[in-house]
């Protein structure tokens, strides 16, 4: 081990494995999100039956909006 103390060295592995966790959750989630937003996507694109590039011009003006609001 790297570590002179062997305190230091206990309490560092305990935040790495409590870091891990926490990153493995992280992802787990988002990756949820995403996958929700996808099937949102679809949803809404199959409902209105709009295609792939009115799609991107929606994703597009919607982010304009909210950047300008955010401005």
């Amino acid at each position: 081990m790297g570590c002179g103390d062997y305190v230091k060295c206990l309490i560092s592995d305990k935040y790495k494995q409590l870091h891990s966790r926490i990153m493995k959750k992280i992802k787990t989630v988002a990756h949820d999100i995403k996958e929700w937003d996808k099937r949102l996507a679809r949803r809404l694109q199959d409902k209105f039956n709009l295609t792939d590039y009115q799609m991107l011009c929606l994703a597009f003006a919607k982010g304009f909006i909210i950047g300008a609001i955010i401005l």
